[in-house]
């Protein structure tokens, strides 16, 4: 160090850009101000840290090394956004000519309505398959010639709820199914036609619980009996009078 001119060493929890260990960044919205937090990240290979929203303003003004130790952040500005999408920045402010299929692909991994920004023309099964597991509201964004029955049923096994926007004509009775096996409460999302017996059963057989979502009217005894088997404490779901005989038989069994 010299000693004639010290300097401030950086702390590893301090920006790179603004020396802050803190920012707010400041938006506006018609009349109103909002601020929020910046977080620090530390994207590249320098491991120095940056806020999020310092970084992007250092980059779009076409800086490509990193402002404390000047090594370059990246072969190209191609991977240098890459970094900067793995990193939180959100797909719509990339610039549109460094937004490449791996960008897009990336983009729509961390955030299915990043869907919404991909060209049609680059909407491909994988990224739609993509964007559906991490939100069912994705399925707005597919474009119309892969809305098959067989990818449908693809991205409802992926994320249920993505069946809330599909067509009445393609939802079938196995998509049901998968669909109250991971969540009882998709079951407003099905189809009247497909609320039947056997759906109820295969939502009871995935957890016990769910036989108070089973209309009154077809909770019979085999079905508080599934219920219970699946999940002993579902035993408070069963009426009092019967608690006995179920308890009794599922011992019995045992």
């Amino acid at each position: 160090m010299n000693l004639f001119n010290p300097v401030k060493e950086k702390d590893e929890n301090q920006c790179s850009i603004c020396l802050e260990t803190t920012h707010n960044t400041t938006f506006n919205i018609g009349e109103q101000s909002f601020s929020f937090p910046s977080h620090l990240i530390h994207p590249f290979l320098c491991r120095h840290t940056f806020h999020d929203i310092c970084l992007y303003k250092w980059i779009i003004n076409n800086h490509t090394t990193c402002p404390y130790c000047r090594q370059e952040l990246a072969p190209n500005q191609s991977e240098l956004w890459m970094h900067m999408v793995n990193a939180g920045t959100l797909l719509e402010h990339v610039p549109p000519e460094f937004r490449t299929y791996d960008i897009y692909k990336t983009a729509v991994g961390k955030d299915g309505y990043n869907l919404s920004i991909v060209p049609m023309e680059l909407r491909n099964r994988e990224l739609c398959m993509l964007a559906i597991q991490n939100s069912g509201d994705s399925f707005k964004y597919v474009p119309e010639e892969l809305k098959t029955q067989e990818i449908c049923e693809e991205f409802v096994r992926l994320n249920g709820s993505s069946m809330e926007h599909m067509p009445d004509e393609l939802i079938t009775f196995n998509m049901c199914v998968d669909v109250v096996r991971q969540c009882g409460l998709y079951l407003s999302m099905i189809p009247p036609r497909h609320q039947t017996y056997e759906l109820y059963t295969e939502m009871v057989r995935s957890s016990g619980h769910m036989i108070c979502m089973v209309p009154s009217d077809m909770r019979d005894l085999p079905l508080y009996e599934e219920a219970v088997k699946q999940n002993i404490t579902a035993i408070c779901r069963v009426p009092e009078h019967i608690r006995s005989n179920i308890l009794h038989k599922i011992n019995s069994q045992e």
